[in-house]
């Protein structure tokens, strides 16, 4: 067998680079340093967006909670207001069940109307 025995093999070893590698990888840093800006930007934008929506959510799950739990939902009813000049009240009727939901003294501006054609429902 020899003294000496030679082989070539691969490392990875510094290497001074010359001005257009170092050029070349200065862009190339730009670059990456754009695309981590780019990355944080769409992070937050969905961040905001996913709040929102469980935002929303929550908040669309209160509202049911809060029907279940009262065992009543609030709806647009037709109701039929009364003015009854000769006894000075407005009475108000839901028109889906007939239930009598207000039955008050008028308000001077209610009792001025009678003067008038229409008379005005007075909610102040």
């Amino acid at each position: 067998m020899s003294e000496k025995q030679t082989k070539t093999i691969t490392k990875l070893l510094p290497c001074i680079l010359s001005d257009e590698e170092r050029l070349a990888f200065a862009d190339q840093l730009a670059e990456a340093n754009e695309r981590v800006e780019e990355a944080i930007a769409n992070r937050k934008s969905l961040m905001e967006q996913m709040a929102a929506e469980v935002k929303q959510a929550v908040g669309y799950r209160d509202k049911v909670n809060r029907i279940v739990a009262s065992k009543t939902e609030y709806r647009e009813i037709d109701v039929e207001v009364t003015f009854d000049f000769k006894k000075g009240r407005v009475i108000q009727h839901r028109k889906d069940t007939g239930e009598e939901i207000i039955n008050r003294p008028m308000t001077q501006k209610e009792r001025q109307t009678n003067m008038l054609n229409e008379p005005e429902l007075d909610e102040d």
